[in-house]
């Protein structure tokens, strides 16, 4: 009997993005770290509106675009060869991704970073009011505000990010930001999820079990 293994492959967001930078262009490094960046972004786009399955790591199940949470679940999933492939096709990129191929992203040097949303609600000091009263050990608002502006000195903070273009400020990913501030021990859990539940609804199912991998 053929091993189910043999016919299907799964590839994290980023190993998905690597490998069409890889394909696209595979003698130019630069442009691959250029492009990576880019498809992490169309492909959680496309799997936000319903474009793309993404699916849960642990069991393989499809996560439904209108799922609490699918935002965050979106970060950390899965994509098949085979839905890739479909995607890919779709839009005509004149190419498919080999299924056996075994230095997915290896070329790619840097983590593209989360999806960061745009608006006023995202804001360094809307999330740090929104998040401030769930922090730890009498940390307040002016604490998490100081945090954030040094986010240039802790890159495991800085890719849920924005870069500020004027007049445009600098926005964070509400979901990256709290998986963070667990794992550096400045929010519990529960309270992380509270705080999102609360202000930012959308990213509110969180995955907490894996905060201690941030950089």
């Amino acid at each position: 009997m053929k091993d189910p293994k043999d016919s299907i492959r799964f590839f994290t967001l980023r190993e998905a993005a690597a490998a069409i930078a890889d394909e696209l262009h595979p003698d130019n490094p630069a442009k691959r770290l250029e492009v990576a960046e880019i498809y992490w972004h169309v492909l959680f786009e496309a799997m936000r509106d319903g474009h793309l399955t993404g699916r849960n790591p642990e069991t393989r199940l499809a996560i439904p675009p209108d799922r609490s949470g699918a935002m965050l679940a979106y970060q950390m999933c899965i994509v098949s060869d085979r839905d890739l492939n479909d995607w890919i096709e779709r839009q005509g990129l004149g190419m498919q991704i080999d299924r056996k191929q075994t230095n997915v992203g290896q070329q790619i040097a840097t983590a593209p970073r989360a999806a960061i949303p745009s608006g006023p609600a995202f804001t360094t000091p809307r999330i740090a009011a929104a998040f401030a009263p769930f922090l730890k050990d009498g940390k307040d608002v002016e604490w998490l505000l100081g945090l954030l502006g040094n986010a240039a000195q802790r890159p495991g903070l800085l890719r849920y990010r924005s870069a500020a273009r004027s007049p445009q400020p600098a926005t964070w990913n509400p979901a990256g930001l709290a998986h963070w501030l667990v794992a550096k021990g400045h929010m519990s859990a529960p309270r992380g999820k509270q705080a999102l539940v609360r202000e930012y609804p959308d990213y509110a199912d969180m995955a907490f079990h894996e905060a201690g991998s941030v950089g």
